[in-house]
């Protein structure tokens, strides 16, 4: 409206307008606190939020340090109960296989002598009689059919172990470790994507 307009018309039509104009400024002022209020409603719950986290990192912190704790002292006590174990075993082991090397070296020297005495005989065997010879014929015999047992003795493997069964368990065990760490950190990646 010009000036002239405005001067026309009456009183209470110009009143009007003040009117509305003073609700709409009231009704935008409350609008506005509105939102600053949820906006600052919003500010500390997440403030809220952040200060829980950050008490709960800190427990966590504590946690995975008593976990590694935990995992230290079961690894060095299992490691420390396979190498007694192994110790033990080694030792029983060495005894026995002194044991066998003991025995089998006199019974092949045994049969080594007797080798030598039934050779020194059998060259001598034509002064000797016919019983004599007959017997001495059989000895031999029974001598050298036992030579399968000589071979056998020679090439028996006394030891066959492999520590590949017990690498394979530690392997597995760190397998499952490795396997552990990156599920968790596929999660954490994740996360941050």
């Amino acid at each position: 409206y010009t000036q002239h307009e405005i001067e026309k018309r009456p009183h209470h039509e110009i009143e009007k307008r003040p009117h509305h104009a003073r609700r709409d400024s009231v009704s935008s002022t409350g609008s506005s606190g509105s939102a600053s209020t949820s906006v600052k409603e919003g500010g500390k719950k997440l403030l809220k939020d952040l200060t829980k986290s950050k008490t709960q990192l800190s427990r966590y912190q504590s946690l995975h340090d008593e976990n590694c704790q935990v995992a230290e002292k079961r690894i060095k006590t299992t490691f420390a109960r396979l190498q007694q174990c192994i110790a033990d075993r080694e030792q029983k082991l060495l005894e026995m296989l002194s044991l066998v090397r003991s025995q089998g070296s006199k019974l092949l020297a045994s049969r080594h002598d007797n080798a030598e005495k039934l050779g020194l005989l059998a060259e001598s065997m034509g002064s000797l009689s016919e019983n004599a010879a007959s017997d001495l014929r059989a000895d031999i015999k029974h001598f050298l059919s036992e030579r399968r047992i000589d071979e056998e003795l020679a090439k028996m493997e006394w030891f066959s172990g492999s520590a590949d069964g017990l690498e394979q368990v530690c392997d597995e065990q760190m397998l499952r470790c490795c396997w552990q760490l990156f599920r968790l950190f596929c999660r954490k990646w994740d996360n941050l994507e």
